[in-house]
């Protein structure tokens, strides 16, 4: 079990949101709350969002989790992963990628930050972990942009 001022380590962005809530709050989400079909139809309450716009994600409130479509790859190269590439709506949602916007972090939350990513005071963060970051990472919010799209926001309280 992790201490709780040890920085989060998941290499999975569900798993993350488990131990994230977990750790700073003792609120446990089993498996099926945090993956996809749960997160979607059961877990949290929207978040009212048109179209995801940057200037709107950029003002939710603290611990907001993201619900994002990748728009493009590492090296920034675009990418469709829009319900149209999909079957059917749950085939789409299985591949969202989810993250959790933060106003504040604490010593905790710093040593998951990339040095490489410029980071502004009283800009939100992201925490997230994903292939693209190379597993747990702190990002500014326009570097989340710049690969994925948000097209959901759950708020758990």
């Amino acid at each position: 079990m992790r201490r709780p001022d040890e920085s989060p380590s998941s290499t999975n962005c569900r798993s993350l949101i488990q131990e994230y809530f977990e750790f700073r709050y003792g609120i446990f989400m089993p498996r099926d709350a945090v993956e996809m079909p749960g997160l979607w139809n059961r877990t949290g309450e929207f978040v009212d969002l048109q179209d995801g716009l940057p200037a709107q994600v950029a003002t939710l409130p603290h611990e907001t989790i993201l619900i994002c479509e990748q728009v493009a790859d590492a090296y920034g190269t675009p990418v469709d992963r829009s319900p149209r590439t999909f079957p059917d709506p749950e085939s789409y949602r299985m591949r969202l990628h989810t993250a959790i916007l933060l106003r504040e972090i604490d010593d905790c939350l710093g040593s998951v930050h990339q040095p490489d990513i410029e980071v502004r005071i009283g800009e939100p963060l992201i925490l997230h972990a994903s292939a693209l970051a190379g597993g747990t990472a702190l990002w500014p919010m326009a570097q989340l942009l710049s690969h994925y799209r948000v097209v959901a926001a759950k708020q758990l309280r």
